[in-house]
């Protein structure tokens, strides 16, 4: 799960409808750059692309104080781990709640990171045919699209 986070002030909490991801789109948005996960493109930023939803500026910072400066002087929103949620309530002037779980499926599905990884050897030292092969991704396919 996911928590929102921005300033205590900010328009996002008073959303009558709700806070959706299309809402947050229209907001500039701030994360913490991870090695390894959104270094290079964030989830929120790829989620946007591909439902076509234009995101109005997307800043990555290095830093828990950098990323609460942005919050209060630029009235950005950013998400946080739902471990964090107290964290953020505890900053000075930031206000945290968590993302309903429909919001975070939606994000969640734009990761399209693999949930397997099948890794087999070059062509000429494999123990199986081109036949055998065919057959195992099939089978492969077939789990995964039942799960």
């Amino acid at each position: 799960a996911l928590c929102i986070v921005a300033k205590e002030l900010h328009p996002i909490w008073q959303e009558k409808e709700g806070i959706n991801l299309e809402t947050l789109s229209k907001y500039p948005f701030v994360y913490i750059s991870t090695k390894g996960f959104n270094e290079r493109l964030d989830p929120f930023e790829q989620y946007c692309r591909d439902t076509e939803k234009n995101l109005q500026s997307i800043t990555p910072v290095k830093s828990y104080e950098e990323l609460h400066s942005h919050m209060l002087t630029m009235d950005s929103i950013s998400f946080a781990n739902i471990s964090a949620l107290e964290l953020m309530n505890d900053m000075p002037g930031l206000k945290a709640e968590r993302m309903e779980q429909e919001q975070f499926k939606q994000l969640d599905n734009a990761l399209k990171t693999p949930r397997a990884l099948f890794i087999e050897r070059k062509k000429s030292l494999r123990r199986y045919n081109e036949q055998k092969r065919s057959h195992l991704i099939e089978e492969l396919k077939k789990t995964f699209s039942a799960s």
